[in-house]
């Protein structure tokens, strides 16, 4: 896999170095989309990066092979201080078929086991958005795991 750092796209051996957050989003954009939507998605996902880079939210962005990443990564305000990776054998996707099977799920939010917790893309899904929120702030206060309300 290619790896971008410090805005520069480099071979990397490792998939993922694990920041010390207890929580990670993973958001894939496929080969189905086109590079403005890739572009115009990430400059939405900065705003969400903006409200939880401090709070213990880690950001994994993986691209299919056919995108120009480099033009992807300038174009967009994104900030680079976090994994940008570029899936150049598709692997993610080989490994990952039966949920990226829809550009719908092509985002995950996970635990701190790395357990898939909701699946879904909130960017443009308001009460999708309020739910991965209101998650984030439960997995916050048990220490990365999502505690079921009992009162439910």
């Amino acid at each position: 896999m290619l790896c971008a750092v410090n805005g520069r796209i480099i071979e990397s051996d490792s998939l993922y170095t694990p920041k010390p957050e207890l929580i990670k989003f993973v958001i894939y954009f496929s080969e189905t989309d086109c590079t403005s939507c890739a572009i115009k998605n990430l400059n939405i996902w900065q705003d969400i990066v903006n409200d939880l880079k401090n709070r213990g939210v880690d950001f994994i962005f993986i691209f299919a092979n056919t995108y120009n990443t480099e033009e992807v990564l300038i174009e967009s305000k994104l900030n680079l201080d976090h994994h940008i990776y570029i899936d150049q054998y598709n692997m993610f996707n080989k490994q990952n078929y039966t949920l990226l099977n829809s550009s719908k799920y092509n985002v995950f939010l996970l635990d701190r086991n790395n357990k898939i917790i909701l699946l879904g893309n909130p960017i443009y899904n308001p009460d999708l958005k309020s739910l991965y929120m209101n998650t984030i702030n439960n997995m916050l206060a048990h220490g990365g795991i999502y505690v079921l309300n009992e009162k439910n």
